[in-house]
């Protein structure tokens, strides 16, 4: 009777391990995640069958994209993982931005550290605009770097230790 209680333990721990392997392998799976723009919106997808819409404004930036390199971003240029998804986003700036920056547009990044369930977003301060995102990449939730590309051809590094609210 021993005997039968612990091939039963090991049988059902097994089935355990089992389980876990293939939630981690299939269903939590980083392949399964993707993006797609629809009408100048950004959707994403976890699971490769369900989508969601990223909650900003990507106009711009999709027509952009559309034009530049066959409407997906560069590779490096986002990051969907489990830990961080980032996407940014050009917006046009008002004058009195444009006055001080000298910059038509403003860069934003958009974070989601929940898997896609909540979403914040960060203002990068840049002058330049054609093809200023040269990586962007997070470690983990908190540490991350965004390196841009000037038009005189030099890159610049930031980083942010709080997730993306404070760059250095």
């Amino acid at each position: 009777m021993k005997k039968k209680k612990i091939i039963f333990f090991i049988v059902f721990i097994i089935l355990i391990v089992i389980a876990i392997l293939v939630y981690y392998l299939i269903i939590n799976n980083d392949k399964n995640m993707n993006y797609k723009f629809e009408e100048e919106k950004l959707y994403i997808t976890i699971n490769g069958k369900e989508w969601m819409e990223v909650p900003y404004d990507f106009s711009i930036t999709a027509n952009h994209l559309k034009e530049a390199n066959n409407g997906r971003y560069r590779e490096g240029t986002y990051q969907m993982d489990k830990s961080k998804i980032v996407f940014y986003s050009e917006v046009e700036t008002d004058e009195t931005y444009q006055m001080y920056t000298g910059g038509k547009y403003a860069i934003i990044l958009i974070c989601s550290d929940d898997r896609g369930k909540t979403w914040n977003s960060y203002h990068i301060t840049t002058k330049n605009y054609l093809d200023v995102i040269d990586k962007i990449y997070f470690k983990d939730r908190q540490h991350g770097e965004i390196v841009l590309k000037g038009l005189d051809g030099n890159k610049y590094t930031a980083i942010t230790k709080n997730g993306g609210s404070e760059w250095y």
